[in-house]
């Protein structure tokens, strides 16, 4: 739609200088009209290239566009009226609301300075050396720290690592339930759903994962089917690994599955043969 409504706009006239009170390029107050800049209205820098458009707007009018998300990306804006004693930033605007957190400061004897810039505080840093010299108070003022992730500043460099979490506390009071195939365990405290943990059965396949038939009741966490035999130690739980925290340490069964118990049953043996049959008698399993 922005191309669409930009196409409809009639060209400013080629060779004409723009008014003095354009305002963000194509909107011309005293005209009552916008117009469309083609490229090859503005002026060149070297070769073919287009110099970097360079727009002077007051600080409120700035704040405003931003509010409005109609800042234009990759202009710099030259951000006039600041408080008493400040002199003009040039920052660029790095998308439809948000301009860049680096500038440069235009000095009153015509000399640039690197600064770190906030437009809502209005408020301009310094960076010594030529950008090199990086604080923790700028790193803190022009970026965000994420989950899991830690940023310091070392001999004027950005350093990013990962911050490491321990592993999860094994599960307690292990129980194999022979009868009814269940294997159970307390609850880690802080991992109160089922889902937060995995189970091994080293005596079918090797490796962990997550049980939808598992269930939570009374503080514990259970995973029926375990059908045997599982020798002491081979079916194993512990909390899942969750983006930078490893997995838990497993708790394992301290008393084995036997497997399925045969159902008692009698076969009867009957030699009906001649005289001298043989009384029946029964075979039972134990």
């Amino acid at each position: 739609m922005a191309n669409q409504y930009l196409d409809g706009l009639d060209p400013w006239p080629l060779g004409t200088p723009l008014p003095d009170d354009t305002l963000f390029i194509i909107s011309v107050p005293s005209l009552q009209n916008e117009f469309r800049i083609e490229q090859s209205q503005l002026p060149a820098a070297s070769g073919s290239q287009a110099a970097v458009l360079q727009v002077a707007a007051s600080r409120t009018d700035l704040l405003a566009a931003a509010g409005a998300g109609k800042l234009v990306p990759g202009t710099q804006y030259q951000v006039t009226g600041r408080g008493v004693g400040k002199l003009p930033v040039v920052v660029a605007a790095v998308s439809r609301t948000q301009l860049a957190a680096i500038g440069t400061r235009l000095e009153s004897n015509g000399s640039v300075t690197d600064v770190t810039y906030d437009l809502t505080s209005d408020t301009d840093t310094a960076l010594t050396g030529g950008g090199q010299a990086l604080t923790a108070a700028i790193l803190a003022s022009i970026t965000q720290q994420g989950p899991g992730i830690t940023l310091s500043v070392v001999n004027g460099k950005l350093l990013i690592s990962a911050t490491s979490q321990p592993a999860p506390e094994a599960p307690r009071n292990p129980q194999t339930d022979d009868v009814s195939n269940i294997f159970s365990h307390s609850l880690v405290t802080g991992f109160p759903s089922a889902s937060d943990y995995e189970l091994e059965k080293s005596a079918e396949a090797a490796g962990y994962s997550v049980r939808t038939d598992a269930y939570v009741q009374n503080g514990r966490v259970y995973f029926p089917g375990i059908t045997g035999p599982h020798a002491v130690g081979t079916v194993r739980s512990r909390v899942v690994a969750s983006g930078s925290r490893p997995a838990g340490t497993p708790v394992s069964n301290t008393v084995a599955f036997t497997g399925p118990v045969a159902d008692a049953g009698s076969i009867t043996f009957l030699d009906v043969q001649g005289s001298d049959a043989i009384p029946s008698f029964t075979v039972t399993a134990s």
